[in-house]
């Protein structure tokens, strides 16, 4: 599953440069929110982008959202995109 996932980020990495973007890839194990922050903040990140479920009520209460605590945490600004 590890091997699929690096071949997915490394694909989708070298999209975003070949648009000119400076980007970054990183894959770790974890609690989403905290090893994202965490990231941010050894690499001294200048923005996190990131897609978010776009989810409210019931499903954002019972499932939480990963963005939002991104975003109260990040040392750095975040951009939220949200997914079709």
């Amino acid at each position: 599953m590890q091997s699929v996932a690096q071949k997915r980020l490394h694909r989708v990495v070298g999209q975003a440069r070949g648009l000119g973007v400076r980007a970054n890839g990183l894959l770790q194990d974890g609690i989403p929110y905290q090893q994202i922050v965490k990231a941010a903040r050894s690499k001294h990140a200048d923005m996190i982008v990131m897609a978010t479920h776009g989810r409210t009520g019931l499903a954002r209460i019972l499932l939480g959202s990963v963005a939002s605590r991104v975003v109260m945490l990040a040392p750095c600004p975040v951009l939220t995109v949200r997914s079709r």
